[in-house]
């Protein structure tokens, strides 16, 4: 169907452009295939700073309309009941709208406050899903050592809950990111019209894989708790046990924001084989070269959009389980699953020594993710039965 003529509004936490960390390429790639499928599209974008010029324009390349808003963080809003996820994103509430919208498609619970804008006209709502919310900073709780900041992670979990009891009540239609969140709130909720709805793929190709020198890879976002502790994990009980392999190497990337890494380069100084690069501009070349990707991670929730990432530039992965929840990837055929350190290591050390192996693992893995992640195709059949059938919001 095309829809042509169709008005959508796209509420987004984050300015979506330039796609350089998981839920940015997520919502870009998603705005994209809605521009390639004809909708007319608004955006209303929440930022802490003005974007470039030059990113606003690529924008507007798929986006008729983009709009601002202010994003503030309030020590007053400690004590409100919605997460201060949310709160920062108040002005959301009496942003201008002025315009009959089709759809509103809300990229996170996160956006709520538009909900509270009087000023907003659509005939249906739908709701990104990107994580379970609640369990996601539950398990950003259970990777924080005491202090303020796993208080801070407890409430935010317990706000969430909260919000996620109003959400029910106003938006009935969602796009769950993760397969096995999506199962869960169909069962438990008998009110949602949902789907599941894989992340877009970064530019909808694959990068053939192909056997490599002995490079393993880690890409993910320093500053995230739960990544630092996965990286620690690996480094401190994978790494030593790879370290008779001829050639081998470990390289992690990420954007560390500003933050103090001295916690990664005090463990990276122990070793010789062991590359760190802060906020790179172009993580490509390091897809070119490594041979093994990374997901260590012991917390989480929602998809990890590192593994897909790594799956489409051609490497296989090797994950711990919540490293590969939600992605419908199976263990022993598209990714090797591992939460023993060494089962883990033997793993990596079997692509390492056998590329071959590794070259048969990605491509069972892309060829999984081009049958079952076609965004054009499933957004295309959600919508058609929105407005032809008129489930409202």
């Amino acid at each position: 169907m095309n829809f042509a003529g169709k008005k959508m509004l796209v509420v987004s936490p984050d300015f979506p452009y330039p796609p350089n960390h998981g839920g940015r390429v997520d919502i870009w790639n998603r705005i994209r295939t809605l521009h390639h499928l004809g909708f007319e599209i608004d955006l209303i974008a929440t930022v802490k700073t003005p974007p470039h010029p030059d990113d606003i324009r690529q924008v507007k390349s798929c986006v008729k309309k983009v709009i601002c808003c202010p994003r503030r963080n309030r020590l007053i809003d400690m004590c409100s009941r919605l997460p201060l996820q949310s709160r920062s994103r108040k002005k959301l509430s009496n942003i201008p709208c002025d315009t009959d919208y089709d759809l509103v498609l809300l990229e996170t619970e996160y956006v709520y406050s538009i909900l509270a804008n009087k000023n907003l006209r659509a005939k249906s709502l739908v709701l990104r899903v990107q994580n379970d919310e609640e369990k996601y900073f539950r398990e950003l709780c259970g990777s924080t050592g005491l202090g303020p900041r796993k208080l801070y992670y407890l409430l935010e979990a317990l706000r969430f809950s909260h919000l996620w009891r109003l959400i029910l009540r106003r938006v009935p239609n969602m796009m769950f990111i993760s397969s096995d969140e999506f199962q869960v709130a169909m069962q438990k909720y008998k009110n949602i019209h949902g789907i599941f709805l894989p992340p877009a793929i970064s530019n909808g190709s694959f990068v053939p894989p192909l056997p490599k020198a002995r490079k393993v890879l880690f890409v993910g976002s320093f500053f995230m708790v739960n990544n630092r502790e996965g990286l620690l994990w690996y480094l401190q009980n994978i790494h030593p046990r790879l370290a008779d392999i001829d050639g081998y190497e470990f390289h992690a990337a990420g954007n560390s924001r500003g933050q103090n890494l001295q916690w990664l380069y005090d463990q990276a100084e122990r070793y010789d084989n062991i590359k760190i690069y802060d906020s790179p501009e172009d993580i490509k070349p390091l897809y070119r070269d490594c041979a093994v990707f990374i997901n260590p991670m012991l917390h989480g929730a929602g998809v990890k959009l590192k593994t897909i990432e790594a799956i489409r530039n051609g490497l296989p992965v090797i994950s711990t389980t919540i490293g590969n929840q939600g992605t419908g990837l199976i263990d022993s055929r598209d990714i090797l699953v591992s939460d023993v350190p060494d089962n883990y290591a033997d793993h990596v050390r079997a692509i390492l020594l056998n590329p071959d192996k590794g070259v048969e693992l990605n491509l069972s893995a892309q060829r999984f993710i081009a049958d079952n992640y076609d965004q054009e195709k499933i957004l295309s059949e959600f919508f058609e039965n929105l407005l032809r059938k008129g489930i409202k919001a």
